[in-house]
């Protein structure tokens, strides 16, 4: 059950995502920034603790991504700011994994792949163009929402034993 709900939420946010890049022409910068917070929600809505922990690494690399899009921080630190967006993220995410005894290893693989993503993207056009993320996003939600989806696969960890 929680993996179709969390499905469901990752669906309704990446349609969500498509209406406003795709059509009502949010900046492409904030793609990062919406997959996080989709993850974030879906994790929230689910009550899957991993999928927030994940959600929180990519809304520190999304907020940085918009931050240095929209030319908010200072110029000529760009790679400081998505380093700094990304180690926030992180940590935040640490922070709740070991309160929770969720696994880090989802937000660290994301982290990962969003810096690839951002690195090829020039050379990649596929990685800058809005339909390529919706798509992952619709894919991702039928990854959680699949049948014979396991309890111990959903589940976000065992608590640990207070000191």
């Amino acid at each position: 059950m929680q993996g179709r709900l969390a499905g469901l939420v990752l669906l309704a946010g990446g349609a969500a995502y498509a209406v406003a890049v795709g059509v009502l022409d949010a900046p492409f910068a904030a793609t990062p920034l919406a997959v996080g917070l989709n993850a974030t929600a879906a994790g929230l809505v689910s009550g899957q603790v991993r999928l927030v922990v994940i959600g929180l690494a990519l809304d520190g690399w999304g907020a940085a991504v918009l931050v240095v899009d929209q030319d908010v921080g200072p110029s000529g630190r760009s790679a400081a700011t998505y380093s700094l967006g990304l180690a926030v993220g992180l940590l935040v995410a640490a922070l709740l994994a070991r309160r929770t005894g969720a696994g880090l290893g989802g937000a660290l693989c994301s982290g990962a792949v969003a810096a690839a993503a951002a690195y090829l993207a020039p050379d990649l056009d596929l990685l800058g163009r809005w339909e390529t993320w919706a798509v992952a996003l619709v894919l991702w939600a039928a990854w959680e929402a699949r049948p014979g989806r396991t309890a111990s696969a959903t589940a976000g960890g065992t608590p640990r034993p207070s000191p």
